[in-house]
């Protein structure tokens, strides 16, 4: 399907390349890619401990040394680090539900015992936000909720919380007049090459997606005739500065700091998911500033 439509000659001159790319992606992979249940199947595990996540890292540290090196040594360490791991899981499973029942009594409320049982059974707790209580006021709409999230992070991320002298500072450095002439011709300003796109790509891991639901994956197997479309694309934004309306939306999730109030506002640190093919792009201009600025360090 990409090789059908992801390709040049079918975009033509397409006003709002990046979008377009993005909408004609999303509907293949819609077409061509199954999708699993939105119900996670990552097990709630009560007994673990920070023994197990030891012994579990000590485990995998093995098996990594023993694929890279296949030799006696390596895998009698590890046969040796597996079965310790699989003790010490065992020994925390039997401690976690000896320490459980033992507490149980008459008093104990039912929710304590349900919630174990579905923790036991992988059903993880709900997190959502129910309220918030901002300048002793409760705030219990959703939409309210999302808007007061927003001003707050908007506000804890201003300029206003800058020191006096550093905003003095600033205010004095702004002032001064940049000069963007240039013919373009520097090294810097060529157009980026298959090669620096292909190394981008592979160089990305998996991350959450962004608004507009492009994996990494996904560019990941694309065809060539797609990618070079992609690259034209890329080059096109470079050399127009034109920077696509839909790579500056991101979607903010809300990550309650531990310990913290969970109705206060303030006790949550936003999460910014921006667009995956935004970032590929945005990896290939930090990698070539990156290389620009080592050489003039070593000329100077």
């Amino acid at each position: 399907m990409c090789e059908q439509r992801l390709t040049a000659e079918r975009f033509g001159t397409v006003i709002n390349e990046a979008g377009t790319f993005t909408t004609s992606l999303q509907e293949i992979a819609h077409n061509a890619v199954p999708k699993t249940k939105i119900n996670s199947k990552t097990l709630c595990k009560p007994w673990f401990t920070e023994d197990c996540k030891a012994a579990i890292c000590e485990r995998k540290k093995a098996l990594r040394a023993l694929e890279s090196s296949p030799t006696a040594q390596n895998l009698s360490t590890f046969l040796l680090l597996r079965a310790k791991a699989r003790r010490t899981i065992r020994s925390a499973k039997s401690a976690s539900w000896q320490n459980f029942v033992s507490g149980l009594n008459y008093r104990t409320p039912i929710k304590k015992a349900w919630d174990m049982v579905r923790k036991i059974h992988g059903k993880m707790p709900s997190v959502s936000i129910k309220h918030l209580n901002f300048n002793n006021t409760l705030i219990t709409d959703l939409s309210e909720i999302v808007n007061t999230m927003a001003k707050n992070f908007s506000q804890n991320s201003s300029s206003t919380n800058y020191t006096a002298k550093f905003q003095q500072f600033k205010t004095s450095k702004e002032k001064n007049l940049v000069n963007f002439n240039s013919n373009n011709l520097e090294h810097y300003n060529r157009l980026f090459s298959k090669q620096e796109l292909i190394e981008a790509i592979h160089q990305s891991t998996d991350t959450a997606v962004g608004s507009d639901d492009i994996h990494y994956q996904f560019l990941k197997h694309l065809p060539e005739i797609s990618l070079e479309l992609l690259l034209t694309i890329f080059n096109n934004i470079w050399t127009g500065g034109i920077f696509p309306s839909i790579w500056q939306e991101a979607i903010l999730i809300p990550v309650l700091k531990p310990g913290k109030d969970d109705a206060d506002p303030n006790s949550y640190r936003p999460i910014a998911l921006t667009s995956c093919v935004c970032k590929i792009l945005e990896r290939m201009i930090n990698k070539r500033l990156v290389y620009i600025s080592g050489i003039q360090r070593l000329a100077d």
